[in-house]
């Protein structure tokens, strides 16, 4: 086979193999082929002569930032990217109460200490429901903690 037709197959296949990247969760797995066959591409067209070498690596090289602002484009509009994108809340949606509300019930209950209080500390509620509350961590000591060398303001 000519290395002309080679080459322009290989740049085809690259840019194939790069598409179905964004529709595929292949981590990347497609993306390091479709480059190496695009580096291919352009060995082969460098067999086929200078000139079109040249002009292969112009095309591979002109065809990336293509790629990339389509692919930034595309992919939050395909299934896996909508998926791992997130998205802006609706103005429907409290959002501060979705939070606070959960942690309503925790107030007026009695923490138990499990070590000092420290940074590093544990402690566990008392509220009898303990699947959902096993352990809460300490935002701010509420004494000195000689360990950490941080004075509670308290």
């Amino acid at each position: 086979m000519d290395p002309l037709y080679l080459a322009l197959l290989l740049y085809i296949a690259a840019i194939a193999l790069a598409m179905v990247d964004l529709f595929v969760p292949s981590g990347g797995m497609l993306l390091v082929l479709a480059t190496l066959a695009a580096l291919a591409a352009v060995l082969f067209g460098f067999r086929s002569g200078n000139t079109i070498g040249m002009g292969m690596l112009t095309l591979v090289v002109a065809t990336i930032p293509v790629f990339v602002f389509l692919a930034i484009k595309i992919w939050p509009h395909t299934p896996l990217g909508r998926r791992i994108i997130l998205k802006l809340p609706s103005s429907k949606s409290p959002a501060a109460g979705v939070e606070a509300e959960p942690l309503q019930e925790l107030v007026g209950c009695v923490l138990l200490a499990e070590t000092a209080f420290c940074l590093r500390g544990n402690c566990a509620l008392d509220i009898g429901d303990s699947m959902r509350w096993p352990r809460v961590a300490l935002s701010k000591p509420a004494l000195t903690c000689a360990c950490c060398r941080f004075t509670s303001g308290i």
